[in-house]
């Protein structure tokens, strides 16, 4: 008998995931990585330089099957993370008008 034993970590905005958590989980290179923080397309948590919300695991995914998908340049990858980031906040925005309604 065998057993397939998976660690499930839940994403939400307030968990927050280290770098290093980010640069395995998310399916980029390092290289990928510093080139989006050196161009302000991923920005860390403010009061922390080494600590990223849990949802840029799952935009960094997106970009990640883009990149493979449409062969993206740095240029394309920050375009791309840039406007995941903005559905993602349109999309947060209509729950929670929803929520309040």
């Amino acid at each position: 008998m065998f057993i397939d034993l998976t660690e499930v970590t839940w994403l939400s905005d307030s968990h927050m995931v280290s770098y290093d958590e980010l640069t395995e989980l998310s399916g980029l290179t390092i290289s990928d990585i510093q080139q989006l923080l050196d161009n302000g397309a991923l920005t860390p948590q403010e009061n922390n330089s080494n600590q990223f919300n849990s949802t840029s695991i799952i935009l960094l995914r997106k970009v990640s099957r883009l990149k493979e998908d449409f062969e993206l340049d740095i240029n394309g990858m920050c375009i791309s993370l840039a406007l995941l980031q903005k559905i993602y906040s349109l999309e947060q925005q209509i729950k929670s008008n929803k929520s309040n309604a």
